[in-house]
C-alpha cells in the first residue's frame, strides 16, 4: 500500500510537469507559467529550468507591464520589449539574474524599475538602450556587475539612477554618454574604479554625482566635459588624484565640488 501511494505521488508530480508544456505552435512568445518550488520555471522557453522569456504580454508600445513575480530568481526579457516600465522589477527581494535576450530592441528603462530590488547581483544593458531613468537602479545594495554591451548608444544616466548601489565596485561608462545627471552615483560606497570609454562625449557631471563615494582613489575627467556641477566628488574621502583628459573643455567647478575629500591632488587644465 506504502509503494502504491508514493508510485502515485511520482505519477501526479510527472503529470504536473508535463502538463505545463505546451503542445507545439500553441503558445505565443509570451505566455504565463509560475516558478516550481524550487523557484526555478517550467516551460518550452526555459532552458534547463534555469531562464525563461519574460512572462507577460506586451501593450500596443511594447511595454513591459508590471507582472512579475517578487519570488522569481532568474529571467530573461524577450528581444522584443523596447521599454521597461516605471518600477517593473522594483521591491524584489530574490531574482538576482535579470538577462535580455540577444539581439535585444531595448531602447528605454524607466524611473525605478529596478529600484530597491534587493537580490539584483548582475545586470548587462543591451547595447540598444538609449536611455536609464532616474532611480531606475536605486537601492540595489546586492548589485556587483553592471556593464554595457559593446557598440552602446546611451546618451542618459539620469539622476539617482545608480544611487546607494552600495556593493558596486567598478564601472566604465560608454563613449555615447553625454551627461552624469544629479546623485547617479552617490552612495555608491564601494566603488573604487571608474572609466570612460575611449572618445567619451561626455559633457557633463552633475550636482552631487560622486557624493559619499568614499572608497573611490583616483578619477580622469573626459576632455569634453565643460561642467562639474557642486558637490560632485564631495564626501569622496579617498579620493587622492584627479586628472583632465587632453584638450580638456572645463568652463565650470562648482561650489564645494570637492569638499571634505582630504588630501587631494587635482590637475586643472591650463587655459
Amino acid at each position: 500500500m506504502g509503494k502504491q501511494k508514493i508510485l502515485g505521488a511520482l505519477a501526479a508530480l510527472v503529470w504536473g510537469t508535463l502538463s505545463v508544456l505546451p503542445k507545439a505552435g500553441a503558445m505565443p512568445p509570451f505566455w504565463e507559467i509560475s516558478p516550481d518550488r524550487f523557484g526555478f520555471f517550467r516551460g518550452v522557453e526555459a532552458q534547463r529550468g534555469m531562464l525563461v522569456k519574460a512572462p507577460t504580454i506586451l501593450d500596443s508600445e511594447g511595454r513591459v507591464g508590471r507582472r512579475f513575480s517578487p519570488q522569481w530568481r532568474r529571467f530573461c526579457v524577450s528581444a522584443q520589449v523596447v521599454v521597461v516600465a516605471e518600477k517593473c522589477f522594483s521591491d524584489c527581494e530574490f531574482s538576482a539574474f535579470v538577462a535580455f535576450e540577444r539581439g535585444s530592441q531595448l531602447e528605454r528603462i524607466e524611473g525605478s524599475a529596478f529600484g530597491c530590488h534587493t537580490g539584483l547581483q548582475s545586470i548587462c544593458i543591451p547595447a540598444s538602450v538609449e536611455e536609464l531613468g532616474e532611480k531606475c537602479f536605486s537601492n540595489c545594495w546586492s548589485l556587483f556587475s553592471v556593464t554595457f554591451e559593446r557598440g552602446s548608444r546611451l546618451t542618459t544616466i539620469a539622476s539617482s539612477a545608480f544611487d546607494g548601489c552600495s556593493h558596486l565596485p567598478f564601472l566604465v561608462i560608454p563613449a555615447s554618454v553625454l551627461a552624469l545627471e544629479n546623485r547617479c552615483l552617490s552612495r555608491c560606497y564601494s566603488l573604487v574604479c571608474v572609466t570612460f570609454e575611449r572618445g567619451s562625449k561626455l559633457k557633463k557631471i552633475g550636482e552631487s554625482a560622486f557624493e559619499y563615494c568614499s572608497h573611490l582613489p583616483f578619477i580622469c575627467i573626459p576632455a569634453g566635459v565643460k561642467a562639474l556641477e557642486d558637490h560632485c566628488f564631495s564626501m569622496c574621502h579617498s579620493l587622492r588624484l584627479v586628472t583632465f583628459g587632453k584638450d580638456s573643455q572645463l568652463r565650470k567647478v562648482g561650489a564645494e565640488a570637492f569638499s571634505c575629500a582630504g588630501s587631494i591632488c587635482v590637475c586643472l587644465p591650463c587655459k
